[in-house]
């Protein structure tokens, strides 16, 4: 979907189901694990991750949206 839309390089964030994710979703995107994601919230996250955000960036946190996805289909 966000391929489709022309953004071409993806972070991921994960924390909390990392494992499932990365099966599903292969190495069709980058990670990174926030490893304090049962202790902090997404501002905290975000703070965690700033050093990828240098250039053009767009910050989506649907959790509920892909969570969905990735583990029922």
């Amino acid at each position: 979907m966000l391929r489709k839309a022309g953004i071409k390089d993806l972070i991921l964030v994960t924390g909390y189901y990392e494992e499932k994710i990365k099966h599903r979703i292969g190495n069709q995107v980058h990670y990174m694990h926030y490893p304090k994601f049962t202790l902090t919230n997404n501002l905290y996250t975000l703070h965690y991750c700033r050093s990828l955000l240098d250039q053009a960036t767009i910050i989506l946190f649907s959790v509920t949206t892909f969570l969905d996805y990735l583990l029922v289909v």
